[in-house]
């Protein structure tokens, strides 16, 4: 069985809108990081970093840290997402 969930026709118009304005895009999905690349790929989504999955390892400033500096993360359960959000919330970003 194969599901297709392309990005919406706007996504790619939205991304650059949104880049124009200097506005800092995170994604965060649970979504494996070939199918991540794939969508950021086809919606012109410009990442500076690969894809990855936060270390359970990291304490909050140090995935705080990967916030800033990654722009997608994959695979991400809903607590990862969670400790994602705060730091950077934390920081206005």
């Amino acid at each position: 069985m194969a599901f297709l969930d392309p990005p919406k026709a706007s996504a790619s118009e939205a991304l650059s809108r949104l880049n124009e304005h200097k506005v800092a895009v995170k994604i965060l999905t649970g979504d494996n990081d070939i199918v991540t690349g794939n969508i950021c790929q086809r919606s012109d989504c410009r990442w500076n970093t690969s894809a990855r999955q936060p270390d359970r390892g990291m304490d909050e400033a140090q995935l705080g840290e990967a916030a800033e500096v990654n722009t997608v993360f994959a695979k991400l359960s809903p607590s990862h997402k969670e400790r994602i959000i705060t730091p950077c919330r934390a920081k206005g970003t």
